[in-house]
């Protein structure tokens, strides 16, 4: 349950992408059940594999590996943490998989009645992601975002020269809206690039965590919500 409010009326919602519209952790789940089994919920499993990916990561970009081999890396050490090694082809095909799924998001009921509800309610929405454009873009055609947000509202950081939380990303965005700071609210999972950046560039901010991390306590002073219903209702109570 979102924690703060505020007593100002914004209407220019602006949502990140990753980790807010849809749950990587929920995507990467369903491939991994095809291939091993674990106790451990969703977003630990995905957290893990996160960390591995991001060793792959520098590993590649240190020249220590090829980005074939990165893929493999995060992949084999995953399984072999959790004391399930696969075969070689197994882990290609995992990878393979889960590249799929990732190209063939889908929005969940609950944030395509919301998204149509805060249309409603006359809200103005916006979407604000850091990535690579054309990764982004794909990923936002197969959740079907053009239903609620159009084309000409969608800023990447590739696009734009800057990424989150420059103010001058935040900056472009109001310019490109024509809207003043006052007006914009960021949503997204990211403390740092989401709730940071908005508040160092006078926007008003609301953290979307469907598993709301323990560090964040209720003395924070941003908003939080755990699902696009609660997320209405929050902004709801600004405007009562």
């Amino acid at each position: 349950m979102a924690n703060k409010t505020t007593t100002l009326s914004p209407r220019t919602l602006i949502f990140d992408l990753d980790d807010t519209l849809y749950s990587k952790a929920d995507v990467f789940y369903r491939t991994f059940i095809d291939y091993g089994t674990t106790s451990l919920p969703k977003h630990e499993l995905y957290d893990l594999y996160a960390g591995f990916s991001d060793e792959a990561f520098i590993l590649y970009r240190n020249g220590t590996l090829t980005l074939d081999e990165s893929h493999l890396h995060r992949v084999k050490n995953l399984f072999e943490a959790l004391n399930q090694p696969k075969e070689t082809s197994i882990y290609k095909e995992f990878s393979k998989k889960y590249v799929d799924k990732m190209n063939h998001l889908e929005l969940s009921d609950e944030w395509k009645e919301n998204l149509n509800e805060l249309t409603k309610q006359g809200y103005n929405l916006a979407i604000l992601t850091n990535g690579p454009s054309e990764h982004q873009r794909r990923k936002l055609v197969s959740l079907g975002i053009e239903d609620y947000i159009s084309h000409d509202k969608w800023f990447i950081s590739d696009e734009l020269g800057y990424r989150k939380p420059e103010p001058e990303i935040f900056k472009k965005v109001e310019n490109l809206l024509a809207v003043d700071h006052s007006e914009c609210v960021m949503i997204g999972d990211s403390y740092y690039n989401d709730m940071i950046g908005a508040r160092d560039s006078k926007w008003h901010s609301v953290m979307y965590w469907e598993h709301a991390k323990t560090a964040i306590t209720d003395d924070t002073v941003f908003p939080i919500v755990q699902s696009p219903s609660e997320l209405v209702e929050h902004l709801q109570q600004l405007k009562d």
